[in-house]
């Protein structure tokens, strides 16, 4: 069997060649144009921490007032909202009915102010911030198409400096959970604090595993061919 594969293979050797290639290309193109899955996937992603005020225990004189209540910690969030799904979050994707943005347990949100919209000026001129309750942020339902995102900072009174875990509520059709990832922190640009870069989108190439198996192939027939000889000769 392998000596009727090993003939068939040399005398059709250029036939095969280029047709592993054409499928390779075709392959590459139905996989990027008519992706299998298409889903939004909208994420919330912290990318920053800092605390501006952090008074462990009381120190004596000494008395940091917000809205003439004594305050212990004043911290800083930078949060991304990204949409990393394969395809574009409508204002009708959201469910009418049911709110949408962020939860900051033990925290009293003093401000939240948009920093990055991306270079879009329909984001930029569009996304407004509700403080519905002292913890609680709402987002209003915009268009985010694929792979677009736009950053804000919240200035948060909290109870303890460390960070709780944030929550989100809202409904996106396609999309089961909203999820919060945390990043290693980072200096940011454009915040109050300092002028830094921003966040580098940290992107994962598209895997087309038929065509890699076909470009491996190809730039390695060479070996096959040989490995196959010396199994034929010793054979």
């Amino acid at each position: 069997m392998l000596h009727n594969f090993w003939e068939f293979y040399k005398l059709h050797e250029r036939k095969i060649n280029v047709g592993l290639a054409i499928f390779g290309v075709v392959t590459f193109f139905i996989s990027y144009f008519f992706p299998y899955n298409t889903k939004p996937k909208l994420v919330f992603y912290i990318n920053h921490k800092t605390n501006i005020i952090e008074l462990s225990k009381p120190v004596p004189n000494l008395n940091v007032l917000y809205k003439n209540n004594p305050i212990n910690t004043l911290q800083l969030i930078r949060v991304r909202v990204k949409n990393d799904g394969s395809k574009d979050i409508e204002e009708s994707s959201f469910a009418s009915n049911v709110e949408f943005g962020l939860l900051f347990p033990n925290s009293e949100i003093a401000s939240a102010y948009l920093v990055n919209d991306d270079g879009n000026t329909y984001l930029k001129n569009n996304v407004v911030f509700t403080i519905q309750e002292p913890s609680k942020l709402l987002l209003n339902k915009l268009i985010l198409e694929n792979d677009k995102f736009y950053e804000f900072e919240v200035l948060l009174i909290r109870k303890s400096p460390k960070i709780e875990q944030i929550q989100t509520f809202g409904k996106i059709t396609g999309q089961d959970i909203i999820s919060v990832n945390y990043v290693p922190y980072i200096s940011m640009k454009d915040s109050i604090l300092k002028d830094i870069d921003p966040l580098e989108d940290m992107q994962t190439p598209t895997v087309f595993l038929p065509m890699i198996i076909i470009l491996i192939v190809l730039f390695t027939r060479t070996k096959i061919i040989d490995f196959i000889k010396t199994i034929k000769n010793n054979t």
